[in-house]
């Protein structure tokens, strides 16, 4: 368990949105720690998760005076932004806190979430090609292989049309031509 720097007492709730995204494109980790004590020196741990580049914002404060303390409510986000397509699992995570009234160190439990990053549109093309009994069948073809196939039809094509016309050239000094 993470101790986050708090003492008094705290809940939280945290929640991932969206979802489902394309590989590149980023989803909001978003954890809400509220309650009464020092909120305002209230830290995360490093949230680290392979596969995913996480970009943590500056956290929100919102404090509340009163005869009682200080109360209120800060809020962590953290963009998460998947390398290519799949299920990422973002493991529970147990943040903890010191009660002073009980002089505990007080677990918070924030459940596991999945986020689910299908292709983007740089990773793969899909594309329609003939098989060998001439019926259309679906393939998925990267953008790289593509270009590749692209480069080396031109490469084929611009040395076909050297050898022309070099044999022109050959053609035309060996018949006087020239």
């Amino acid at each position: 368990a993470d101790f986050m720097n708090l003492i008094g007492r705290f809940g939280v709730a945290a929640s991932l949105t969206p979802q489902n995204i394309k590989a590149g494109e980023s989803a909001t980790l978003t954890i809400d720690v509220s309650g009464s004590g020092n909120i305002r020196d209230g830290i995360l741990p490093d949230l680290q998760w392979s596969g995913l580049k996480s970009y943590p914002d500056k956290p929100a404060v919102d404090i509340q005076k009163s005869g009682y303390g200080i109360s209120g409510k800060k809020t962590f986000k953290v963009a998460l932004v998947p390398s290519q397509s799949g299920t990422y699992k973002l493991p529970a995570l147990t943040l903890t806190y010191f009660d002073p009234q009980t002089g505990e160190y007080v677990p918070l439990e924030i459940p596991e979430m999945a986020l689910m990053a299908t292709a983007s549109e740089d990773e793969k093309v899909n594309s329609v090609i003939l098989d060998q009994k001439g019926e259309k069948t679906q393939s998925q073809v990267t953008v790289k292989n593509i270009l590749s196939l692209l480069i080396l039809n031109l490469i084929s094509l611009l040395l076909a049309c050297v050898d022309k016309a070099w044999r022109n050239i050959q053609r035309d000094k060996f018949c006087g031509n020239a």
